[in-house]
């Protein structure tokens, strides 16, 4: 069957009850209402605080009769346990064992950095923030100690001076990405082409390969061969060269390096180019994984301009404009990056010319018609002495002679008029400098590659440099002034954050399954393929841009990305089902088609299962698990019987349990009607594919139904709370709300874990601004609960009327999916008005107010709340996970999609879930952020009292804790298909399609290096990430291998080449070539790159 015909084949809304006290003053009213919250706020908290003693009390009470009937149990009637399934256990038991020798975390980086500026990030005070960010960083003092160095000793210094031009190019934002395109970036490219060839002194530079592909479509071979000579001459540059510039606060480093991927293959393939310089302008703060990355994908230097403003103006007043960003775990300080911090706020004229504003504005000629003449000429010699004293003003920042002077914004040169002026107008004032030796200056038009080149023959290449300032941490959260922190992006938009997550997941699934099929040699429709994957890859690409994933574009922009996104996820659901069947039936291409059990329907709604009719027939269920280290995957299907076998390829009999079969896409406790929801477990090795058989039956015997408890709860009542337990954990229940209280560990130690869900006020809050005045409950309604428990799990679920339906599950096998609460909200807030969500845990942990975020999902960093700062101002990204700890314990949230994370309270840690505002925040949108979609968040939250560091500076996850977190968020897909009479699937299961990796390492990539399908063969390019664990303690071990090294042939399960590369990120330098036989080498936290022929 081609892969072409196999695809076509294939509320209620709440009212706050508000008691208003009539003021006459405005601020008397705002007082009264924050005071209220408040003391509504500490009210709750003192009866939660009696009612956490009670539970205490009761949990004691209970303890030893829970103990005594744990077994029984599980065995009572009313539980209808079939005795036919076996109970689920691991394949192996548990050890225990010192993992110190073999522990994969560097004690740190041996060179100490000038500055940390994370630390200077929580150092600040409200006495700092007190200022408008754009004025810039020349003070009066400053401006005093020049004048008086002027007048006593003038610089003798030769000042070159690159002017760069450049035109800021978002794949959207104000407009779609086509809409932009056609309206100024098709004529900007269309001029760079032609006035570069016209005038031999001109320069541009590019960054965005989205638009120059789109571009590049347009143009006959003559064109692309002109661009192709400018780009080998080095007057046309393309810096950073990804399909976007990254976000770099929401994004998920398999995505930041997927576009980069593309997005550098695409300029290889085209024009023959590879960049070697970063320049990321535009992003609002910087991460620290980055800097590793992009080293790493062959660039020398990078450039960063939105930082906190005060936190540029201190790095620059210290002479640290351009320092050596290090990577705290980095022991050799080998993956230190060239930076250059802007002097500027911002990236246009106004700002990059130097120190001052006014003067600086006046050489921004994009309006002005072309002017000549000796008259002219003269009116600018004076703005040209103004803008020479600009570049001795900012050279005073540096320790060399070389001045940046990039001359651009945010769609320019998009006129011949514009063009015309501004050569002709800087050629002129170039003249005028350039032609009196008393000026002491050489201007002229030059690209970065020309800056950094002269950087370097005066200062020597970064590792010769005498005295170059180091930094570590990174440049989160951003304020441009005042308190008014872009720290609410972080959560803007959470359905379209979790569908780019669910493209990551579908994308790096196909392409594993497509490389697998390719390296056996089975027929495919390659063609198709290939471009199927094209094309999501350029969705995933474009919707990592600055201006997507942070949910900062307008509404229509961002139901266009939706739409893209939509498809690309469509398009991986076919190819998934396709590659699986060629997969299992290799030589019956006609087999019926295999199904993915949930989908998306549409782009604005959430996954759905369709419900599997076994009454009186039986169904195959295919599970395609796509990491390549040990796991167990808990499977829920929907079938239309509450009477169910369930038989492996073996033909033994699975444990299962049937509950509810709750609606996915309501979040008022809604079920699915005539459906039941069965849950079982699956372990794999390696990236497989495991088949089963669910057959509906007749009787008790097919049972294995949970007992429910259902309540509406009215108020606080003294009830005995509601209980999870397995052998790791007993999580305690409020039987008042529903939520947690409290989590028992396996020695007995009660730790409070205070769940509550809160909301944020605000009046000026918007898609970048997170700015809130008051917090409170998220509502005072009574809440219904609904208690799940059974043989494989126990769960609870709250509904909170008109908004939210939160759902803890615990299971209790003694595996990994049983070492932590799996927990998910499905809510909406469209019916709110200027709310922001929370999700927040109060703990006993003494943390000291520090927490640790997760940097696009690489690595942690340490951050620290500081109460003397507003809400705002201590809230970072996380992309993956985030975690407290003091000497007794460590709590772990991962998630599912990216949050923003905050605290300003001892052993507190919240995530902001979602956010629903009446106001823009005059950052440019200009539009209210108002998403309608109904979205879900997935979390596990995870208490570890062993196998972590206390006291380590630079703390990672556990052994445990990734794997947990890779399990999150690299869910396996479930497949069906129709089963013929008789027909066995002894021989349809293939468990594992490579060998298994060690459990510290992980496949980042299997995929082709391009979707190129004119080449004759198909280069793989595979990605391997060695985690960086902490496990400085005692801890459990399991079958899990923990190695530095791996066989690329064995692990691959592919002996068809001699040899393979390993190369930079992008699969294009060589860095090393090795016999095949040859092991590869994986340093702690470090990536690696190989490319193959297949």
């Amino acid at each position: 069957m081609s892969y072409r015909r196999y695809v076509s084949v294939t509320g209620r809304r709440w009212l706050l009850a508000l008691i208003a006290v009539l003021s006459v003053v405005f601020a008397s009213i705002a007082y009264v209402q924050f005071d209220a919250r408040r003391r509504h706020s500490l009210s709750n908290v003192d009866l939660l605080i009696h009612n956490e003693a009670v539970l205490r009390n009761e949990i004691e009470e209970i303890k030893q009769e829970k103990m005594a009937e744990k077994q029984h149990h599980r065995s009572k009637p009313e539980d209808r346990k079939s005795l036919a399934a076996p109970p689920v256990e691991d394949s192996e038991k548990s050890k225990v064992s010192d993992n110190r020798e073999r522990c994969t975390v560097p004690v740190g980086n041996p060179n100490k950095a000038t500055f940390d500026v994370s630390n200077m990030t929580y150092s600040l005070t409200m006495a700092d923030l007190n200022w408008d960010g754009d004025i810039g960083v020349w003070d009066p003092d400053t401006e005093a100690k020049f004048q008086a160095q002027q007048l006593k000793s003038p610089s003798k210094r030769k000042l070159k001076v690159f002017v760069v031009p450049f035109s800021h190019s978002d794949p959207g934002w104000l407009m779609t990405v086509d809409q932009y395109l056609s309206v100024y970036t098709k004529n900007t490219l269309d001029l760079v082409l032609e006035r570069l060839q016209k005038w031999p002194d001109m320069t541009f530079i590019w960054a965005e390969v989205s638009f120059f592909e789109l571009w590049w479509q347009t143009l006959d071979e003559v064109k692309k061969e002109q661009a192709r000579k400018l780009v080998a001459s080095g007057r046309l540059e393309i810096v950073n060269g990804g399909y976007v510039m990254p976000d770099e606060a929401s994004t998920h480093y398999y995505g930041i390096l997927h576009q980069y991927v593309y997005g550098h293959q695409w300029l290889r393939e085209n024009l023959n180019t590879t960049p070697r310089h970063g320049f990321s302008i535009d992003p609002f703060g910087y991460s620290s994984t980055m800097p590793y990355l992009l080293k790493n994908l062959g660039f020398e230097s990078i450039f960063i301009q939105r930082i906190h403003y005060v936190i540029r103006k201190r790095l620059l007043h210290a002479k640290a404009s351009q320092f050596a960003w290090q990577q705290p775990w980095d022991a050799k300080n080998s993956e230190a990056m060239f930076t250059y911090l802007s002097h500027a706020t911002l990236y246009d004229i106004k700002h990059t010319c130097g120190q001052d504003n006014s003067v600086c504005i006046q050489f921004d000629w994009q309006y002005q018609s072309i002017q000549d003449g000796q008259d002219f000429n003269r009116t600018l010699m004076g703005p040209a002495k103004q803008l020479l004293e600009q570049f001795q003003k900012t050279s005073t920042f540096y320790p060399h002679d070389v001045i940046l002077f990039p001359i651009g914004m945010d769609f320019r040169w998009t006129s011949t008029s514009e063009w015309d002026a501004k050569h002709q107008n800087f050629r002129t004032v170039m003249d005028i400098l350039n032609g009196d030796p008393a000026y002491n200056v050489e201007m002229k038009f030059g690209t970065y590659n020309d800056y950094y080149k002269e950087v370097f023959r005066q200062m020597g290449t970064p590792d010769q440099w005498k005295n170059l300032p180091s930094v570590t941490g990174d440049f989160f959260p951003y304020a441009d002034r005042t308190i008014e922190y872009w720290t609410g992006y972080f959560t803007s938009h959470p359905f379209q954050k979790a569908l780019n997550r669910d493209l990551e997941n579908h994308l790096r699934t196909a392409e594993i399954l497509y490389m697998v099929a390719r390296m056996r040699g089975l027929a495919m429709d390659s063609a198709s393929m290939l471009g199927s994957m094209w094309g999501a890859a350029k969705s995933l690409g474009l919707y990592q841009h600055h201006d997507a994933i942070t949910g900062t574009s307008k509404a229509a922009v961002n139901d266009d990305y939706e739409q893209r996104l939509f498809k690309g996820v469509a398009d991986m659901y076919d190819m998934i089902q396709y590659t699986t069947s060629t997969l299992m039936w290799p030589k019956d291409p006609s087999h019926e088609a295999l199904v993915l059990h949930s989908r998306r329907q549409g782009p604005q709604v959430l996954p759905s299962k369709t419900t599997l009719l076994v009454k009186g027939s039986s169904k195959r269920v295919v599970i395609v698990n796509s990491l390549a280290s040990y796991r167990h995957f808990a499977v829920d299907i929907l079938i239309d019987s509450e009477n169910v076998a369930i038989t492996d390829s073996e033909g033994k009999a699975v444990a299962f349990q049937t509950s509810l079969a709750m609606d996915s896409q309501k979040y008022q406790g809604e079920t699915v009607p005539g459906a039941t929801r069965v849950t079982f477990l699956v372990e794999f090795q390696s990236i497989g594919i495991k088949s089963f058989v669910v057959k509906g039956v007749d009787g008790q015997a097919g049972q294995q139904q949970s007992k429910l408890s259902d309540r509406f709860t009215e108020g606080f009542s003294y009830d005995k709370p509601f209980l999870m337990e397995n052998q790791y954990m007993k999580a305690a229940f409020s039987p008042a709300t529903g939520l947690l209280q409290t989590i028992t560990d396996s020695h007995g130690e009660i730790h409070p874990v205070q769940l509550e869900f809160k909301r944020y006020e605000t009046m000026k809050s918007g898609a970048y601004l997170f700015w809130p005045y008051a917090t409170a409950d998220m509502t005072p309604y009574h809440h219904h609960t609904r208690f799940l428990d059974g043989p494989l799990y126990s769960e609870l679920q709250v509904v909170l009327p008109g908004i939210l339906r939160h759902t803890v599950r615990l299971f209790k096998s003694a595996c990994d999916l049983g070492q932590s609460l799996h927990i998910e909200n499905i809510h909406n807030l469209m019916l709110e008005q200027n709310l922001e969500a929370v999700m927040r845990f109060s703990t006993g942990i003494k943390n000291n107010f520090v927490f640790h975020t997760d940097s696009n999902g690489f690595q942690m960093v340490r951050r620290r709340a500081s109460p003397d700062l507003p809400m705002q101002a201590n809230y970072f990204p996380a992309t993956t996970m985030t975690f407290l700890q003091d000497q007794q314990a460590r709590l772990t949230l991962h998630m599912g999609e990216s949050h923003g994370v905050g605290s300003q309270n001892l052993g507190e840690i919240e995530v902001m879930l979602d956010r629903f505002l009446s106001q823009d925040d005059a950052r440019g949108v200009e539009e209210a952020l108002k998403d309608p979609r109904t979205v879900r968040t997935s979390f596990r939250l995870q208490l570890e009292t062993s196998g972590y560091c206390r006291d380590c500076l630079n703390q990672q996850p556990t052994s445990l804790a990734s794997r947990i977190n890779l399990d999150l968020n690299n869910p396996a897909n479930v497949l069906s298909g129709g089963l013929k009479l008789g027909e066995s699937i002894k021989d349809q299961s293939l468990a594992s399609l490579i060998e298994p990796l060690p459990c510290n390492t992980h496949l980042v990539m299997l995929k082709p290096v391009t979707y190129n399908y004119e080449e004759k063969s198909t280069k793989a390019g595979v990605m391997l990430h060695r985690l960086g664990t902490d496990c400085s303690a005692q801890v459990k071990s399991d079958n899990c291998r923990d190695e530095s090294t791996v066989n690329v042939p064995a692990f691959l399960n592919f002996k068809g080449f001699a040899a393979f590369n390993e190369t930079t990120f992008n699969f294009i330098d060589v860095r090393k070539t090795s016999k095949s036989d040859v092991p590869v080498t994986l340093d702690s936290m470090k990536i690696v790159a190989l490319t193959l022929n297949v």
